[in-house]
């Protein structure tokens, strides 16, 4: 592939979720989490799914639905993997 998104795209004006399988060797789930670190919005929050590989949706429903209910649809990120403030990420405190 020819197109870096990452340097493309950097920003969104719009709150950014990313459900990431750990076994997904379609999209790399460490590339994944470099690009969402760079990546700018108002709000961002990054899930990773021990138990999936390309569709953490399908796979792991239960905590899908459950972040999806809590984070997305409340405009929250307390359930993600990190917490983002100022650029800097720290392991969220769960």
């Amino acid at each position: 592939m020819q197109t870096d998104l990452a340097v493309l795209v950097d920003h969104f004006d719009l709150p950014v979720y990313f459900f990431t399988g750990h076994h997904d060797y379609t999209a790399n789930h460490q590339l994944s989490e470099k690009y969402f670190a760079k990546l700018k919005a108002p709000l961002k929050g990054h899930y990773r799914f021990y138990h999936s590989a390309h569709s953490p949706l399908f796979e792991e429903p239960v905590r899908a639905l459950h972040i999806l209910r809590e984070d997305v649809l409340k405009h929250r990120n307390s359930l993600a993997d990190y917490e983002y403030r100022d650029g800097a990420a720290t392991p969220n405190q769960r």
